[in-house]
């Protein structure tokens, strides 16, 4: 970031791995008079002061859909159920794990007894969820932050030869992906995070081109809920 500083670029898209140690990078774009779009994850501060823009899915309401589903769909009747977060210092990881246990509040016959962060990773997932199936042996459902570890935790269930409801959240296209995932049946659900990139440039396009004077501080793009109903038609899109 301090390299593009110095080379005096016009605008700036960022998407930070973490909040905290790219916010005085980015402040220092923002006093050099340097527009910065922040994409996916946010830095700290407050959109259209600290930054000028910040473009992505609502990950607290992804999750919340995520809760709501599992609570009306997945485990009508209730039963144990156990949360793989994402890296603790991201915005994303809290914001994933406070909306889905707000989500599964609406069933009280839930109950939520194992979180654990697994940084996003399959590996470090797949090791979580299989502690948490010893230690709990009746979870009937796991909610992954992110597709990535959703994989993990159905290698752990696999290997622990159990069935156990998944939902991923991304809904990643690909062999690899949440979609081909749910509609192989291998899970239940994954809820699609929007990248946003469309949107950043066309904000990039009315800042540089036609000199907006400001641009909306927030941009929400909405998520989709891949189920069984509709993750064969999702695959090709």
């Amino acid at each position: 970031v301090d390299n593009f500083i110095t080379q005096k670029v016009d605008l700036l898209l960022i998407s930070p791995f973490e909040a905290a140690p790219l916010t005085p990078a980015v402040k220092r774009a923002m006093d050099a008079g340097i527009p910065v779009i922040e994409l996916d994850r946010k830095t700290n501060g407050e959109a259209g002061k600290d930054y000028t823009a910040f473009i992505g899915g609502d990950n607290y309401k992804i999750a919340l859909a995520a809760g709501e589903y599992t609570s009306k769909t997945l485990l009508p009747d209730g039963g144990e159920a156990a949360v793989l977060e994402g890296l603790p210092s991201s915005t994303p990881a809290v914001e994933r794990l406070n909306g889905f246990k707000d989500g599964v509040k609406a069933n009280s016959k839930i109950q939520i007894v194992a979180e654990q962060a697994a940084d996003w990773l399959p590996d470090k997932a797949q090791t979580a969820f299989a502690a948490m199936l010893q230690a709990h042996p009746d979870i009937k459902m796991v909610y992954a932050s992110n597709d990535m570890m959703a994989a993990g935790a159905l290698l752990a269930a696999k290997g622990a030869g159990k069935s156990v409801k998944i939902i991923g959240t991304d809904g990643l296209p690909g062999p690899a992906g949440g979609i081909e995932a749910v509609a192989k049946g291998d899970w239940s659900a994954t809820f699609t995070y929007p990248t946003g990139a469309k949107e950043a440039i066309d904000m990039a396009k009315s800042i540089l081109l036609d000199c907006a004077s400001s641009v909306e501080p927030t941009v929400t793009v909405d998520t989709t809920a891949i189920t069984p109903e509709n993750a064969k038609q999702m695959m090709g899109k």
